[in-house]
């Protein structure tokens, strides 16, 4: 018989990995909850009924943005009025001015007495003081004006709307809550740790 050496299989392809050194950070994985760094309360300052919404719920809006309509018409008419009253108080005193001069001239010529010129003197600056007095009452009407535009006083997302369209808002003095703004840039995170996985 003729004699065959046994098949020997061909050698193992063997895989070399060359290690590398690394630095690991240990970690550790906790729940938290979120929770905003601001959260404001958007306010009616005056009172009126609510005309318009501008935002939808969940909405995120700009510092400035419009949010609410108030009804505005009462409070053109109160401009108006102390607008008015302005040039009322400055005609009189102009008036008191004119008269003073006047009766200052006519005192020179002895036709004229202390007294008048006293009266006239107190006039004017009654007039002086009636007129910073009205244009103080332009400002408050340019300022209550203001506030029927309710405005986005942060960056945030507004939350649903606490007030329907219709309502009255503000009345007896009361601020009415229109809606809740929250700062949600940055955020802040709570979570619970142990001592030990502290350390």
């Amino acid at each position: 018989k003729d004699s065959k050496k046994p098949a020997t299989a061909p050698p193992r392809a063997v895989t070399v990995a060359k290690p590398s050194a690394e630095s690991v950070a240990n970690y550790l994985d906790f729940t938290g909850n979120t929770a905003a760094t601001q959260t404001v309360a958007v306010v009616a300052r005056v009172e009126g009924y609510l005309e318009k919404i501008h935002f939808t719920d969940g909405q995120h809006v700009k510092k400035g943005a419009l949010l609410f309509t108030i009804q505005q018409a009462q409070y053109k008419a109160q401009l108006q009025q102390a607008q008015a009253q302005v040039e009322v108080q400055r005609a009189a005193l102009k008036h008191a001015e004119t008269e003073l001069q006047r009766y200052t001239a006519l005192l020179k010529q002895d036709a004229a007495t202390q007294t008048q010129i006293d009266h006239w003197a107190t006039e004017k600056d009654q007039s002086a003081a009636r007129l910073a007095s009205a244009k103080a009452q332009v400002e408050l009407a340019q300022l209550n004006l203001s506030y029927t535009t309710v405005r986005a006083p942060i960056d945030g997302r507004v939350g649903r709307h606490l007030v329907d369209v219709g309502n009255l808002v503000g009345g007896l003095g009361q601020p009415a809550t229109l809606a809740e703004i929250a700062q949600i840039d940055p955020i802040y995170v709570y979570f619970t740790i142990d001592q030990r996985e502290l350390l």
